[in-house]
């Protein structure tokens, strides 16, 4: 078989791509492994940094065009898409989808299907009764709360799917620029409307269009100058913004009768980039419930595969590990918060532990980790960003506790997305031996058993109280440190790769 694991985010070289390199491993016994991504990845240092090298070929495909994809997915008899909500439509033989986390479709009271909140780092989309629309590169984290918008940051990608029928699109741009601007609108690399926008808001460029014979999307760019806010109102945005996108909204009579009132998971459904993939996988058991919750499919939950880390002489270290980013921006691992419970344990007499935080920080991130890093001053916190897979395999062994706060205090009914999915740091942190601790939520509170293996936290004065209490018993840390290190050896390569061969097994071989 030939068989294709897709990932446009490979670079960032964090759990997302653990699991889709592991996946790759596995999927060798059988067949032919590509693993197709974007041009200039450091690939030596992605296995490096990760402990994981699949017998996979390289091969370079633009992700930025979903029609790329589309194209290079023909070539297999197996496609894997494991790029985090990225909406590629698969031509392949057989296809398989690997969900980290679903888009949520938000029904409106008018029982009008109006937006989908696309629970990524990467961005956010919507869905309206007549069409779907992601946003691409070019856009910033959402701003405004219940009422959301996006800004560009003066080249800004929508991918578009319509009906094959005349449809029409309204782009509605906030406000908010210094001055005004000319925003161009382009459909597949032609210009077909513009709008000027400036400091109010409500601006809306409009035009018809068409939905593709092919199915797949068309590629909508917005073109504008652009301003950093620092520079315009002072303070620390440093950003390079263009305009506003407050909505984007598509209307064709004909489907909007079709598909009101069918509810919100068969209106997902009808996606065509999502009907093109058999079968689904999901990182959890959690995200199988909202897979099936949002998109009305089921999901077979195949766990990622931890490499394990070698386990060392145990030092007084809390260790930490996950990007840099505040919570606004999703599933944040609340480093700040962290280091400010520290500050308190060190107030309340905890004396010869550290606090190590690893990870990586996107440059709009950079604010936070600022934060982050005055909170931390005149304490033994150590911020290790961009560490090497040596480092991180160092800092493992050392480490007597792990701490992982993803979740803390969010709701689930609400905002799910905002909870750790599944959490491969805790696991490669145990297999080393580290103790960790958890809030109870999402993935973390599958893998971590309550007072066997590790701690279910709810509270920053719990992580406290638990840390305390493990820093006052030896005895009990290094019995609970034991029996992590066999919880998490239930997790390794060889057991992921048999699991995951009988799952998809029985989609190429029926």
């Amino acid at each position: 078989m030939r068989i294709a694991v897709c990932n446009r985010y490979w670079a960032t070289a964090g759990g997302g791509e653990s699991y889709a390199l592991a996946i790759a491993g596995g999927l060798t016994r059988l067949g032919d492994v590509d693993l197709l991504g974007p041009p200039a990845v450091d690939w030596d240092l992605l296995h490096e940094r990760l402990r994981i090298r699949p017998d996979a070929s390289i091969r370079e495909v633009d992700v930025l065009d979903p029609s790329a994809v589309a194209a290079a997915s023909r070539d297999y008899d197996l496609f894997v898409n494991v790029s985090w909500a990225a909406s590629f439509v698969s031509l392949a033989r057989h296809s398989v989808l690997v969900v980290h986390f679903p888009f949520r479709i938000v029904e409106r009271e008018t029982g009008r299907v109006r937006r989908t909140l696309v629970a990524a780092a990467a961005g956010t989309g919507m869905a309206t009764r007549d069409g779907a629309v992601t946003y691409g590169d070019g856009f910033h984290a959402p701003e405004g709360g219940a009422d959301p918008y996006r800004w560009t940051d003066g080249d800004a990608e929508l991918l578009l799917w319509l009906p094959p029928r005349d449809t029409r699109v309204e782009v509605v741009f906030g406000g908010g620029r210094p001055s005004p601007t000319t925003a161009r609108v382009l459909v597949d690399g032609a210009e077909r409307v513009s709008a000027t926008v400036g400091t109010e808001g409500g601006v809306v460029a409009a035009f018809d269009l068409r939905g593709r014979p092919d199915g797949l999307p068309h590629r909508v760019r917005v073109l504008s100058d652009s301003f950093h806010p620092a520079e315009v109102l002072g303070g620390g945005d440093d950003r390079r913004v263009g305009v506003a996108v407050r909505d984007v909204r598509v209307s064709s009579s004909a489907l909007g009768r079709l598909i009101r009132g069918t509810g919100v998971a068969r209106a997902a459904q009808r996606a065509s980039w999502l009907s093109s993939y058999d079968l689904l996988l999901a990182n959890s058991a959690y995200t199988a419930r909202w897979v099936r919750r949002w998109w009305g499919r089921r999901a077979r939950v195949v766990h990622p595969a931890v490499v394990p880390r070698p386990r060392g002489a145990k030092e007084l270290m809390i260790l930490s590990v996950g990007r840099f980013f505040p919570p606004e921006r999703g599933h944040s691992k609340r480093q700040l918060e962290m280091v400010r419970t520290f500050r308190g344990l060190v107030g309340r007499g905890l004396r010869g532990w550290q606090l190590h935080l690893v990870g990586g920080c996107q440059p709009e991130d950079r604010p936070y980790l600022a934060a982050v890093e005055r909170e931390a001053e005149g304490l033994p916190v150590h911020i290790h960003l961009d560490a090497s897979g040596d480092v991180l395999d160092d800092l493992y062994g050392r480490a007597a506790v792990y701490w992982h706060t993803a979740g803390m205090g969010e709701d689930v009914r609400t905002d799910p997305e905002r909870v750790e999915h599944f959490g491969i740091a805790p696991l490669e942190a145990m297999s080393a031996g580290a103790v960790p601790i958890v809030p109870p939520v999402g993935g973390p509170a599958e893998t971590v058993r309550d007072g066997t293996d590790g701690y279910h936290v709810r509270t920053f004065d719990e992580l406290a109280e638990r840390t305390a209490a493990l820093a006052r018993d030896p005895e009990l840390l290094a019995r609970v440190s034991q029996a992590a290190g066999r919880r998490a050896r239930e997790y390794g390569p060889e057991a992921f790769a048999a699991r995951l061969e009988r799952v998809v097994a029985r989609l190429v071989r029926p």
